[in-house]
């Protein structure tokens, strides 16, 4: 997970409440971070570790409806290609869309950052196993981003709540249309070239700094290289 350093952006835009309320969230997500590979974490990746076959039994539902084990399975799915293959499954995702309940700021970041690292990958990966499971995952993530702008529109009742936080999941609220439709990286390039901008100030000013290597990126800048190039051949003609 990566959030935006502080010192990128212009204090004099922010309002007290605003800049207070991004230093408690830095805080707060760092102390999860830090607590993520506490013992029981790590007790929790050995065991995911440890399954045999597919993992699927009786107890499999009651296990992802474990908080901390849904974050060890998460973070394998994106720190470790060879369990990501075995067991990055269709069923899996199937089931946490029916819980329609939210899942965690931490397990929503991971699962976003294994769309944003992976993108197109997931799909050869599962190959005719778990066929089109990047539409899956794309739909877990549109379910959980409702479920967390119903939550902040609750919390912002309140007055003293008015504060936007900027975080990966905000940015995926705010341009989902882009980002999270079936053609999402042509979407993104396309929208580059029509601004004229390059693609690292896009994903600058968009809340994607730091996710600009992984596969989706990847996609981004290939499609931006042909789009920009053909715009430029019909000027000259």
């Amino acid at each position: 997970m990566r959030l935006p350093d502080i010192k990128n952006f212009k204090l004099n835009d922010w309002q007290p409440e605003a800049f207070k309320q991004w230093q408690d969230l830095i805080y707060s997500l760092g102390q999860q971070v830090a607590g993520k590979h506490t013992k029981g974490f790590e007790e929790k990746v050995a065991e995911i570790k440890g399954w045999n076959g597919n993992g699927y039994d009786r107890d499999f539902n009651e296990f992802l409806d474990d908080r901390l084990a849904l974050r060890a399975l998460t973070w394998l799915w994106v720190s470790d290609t060879a369990f990501r293959k075995r067991f990055f499954k269709n069923e899996m995702l199937e089931h946490l869309l029916r819980k329609k309940t939210w899942l965690g700021n931490l397990v929503v970041i991971e699962l976003i950052s294994l769309y944003l690292k992976e993108y197109d990958k997931l799909d050869i990966e599962a190959g005719n196993e778990s066929p089109k499971i990047l539409n899956k995952l794309r739909n877990l993530i549109k379910s959980q981003l409702a479920i967390f702008s119903k939550r902040k529109a609750v919390r912002r009742k309140n007055p003293k709540n008015m504060a936007v936080e900027k975080n990966i999941i905000d940015a995926f609220i705010h341009h989902k249309d882009m980002l999270i439709s079936d053609s999402s990286a042509l979407k993104t390039s396309s929208y580059a070239v029509k601004y004229n901008l390059d693609l690292q100030d896009l994903f600058n000013r968009i809340g994607l700094k730091g996710f600009d290597d992984g596969r989706f990126a990847d996609q981004c800048r290939f499609l931006f290289y042909i789009l920009d190039s053909t715009l430029k051949c019909n000027s000259l003609n």
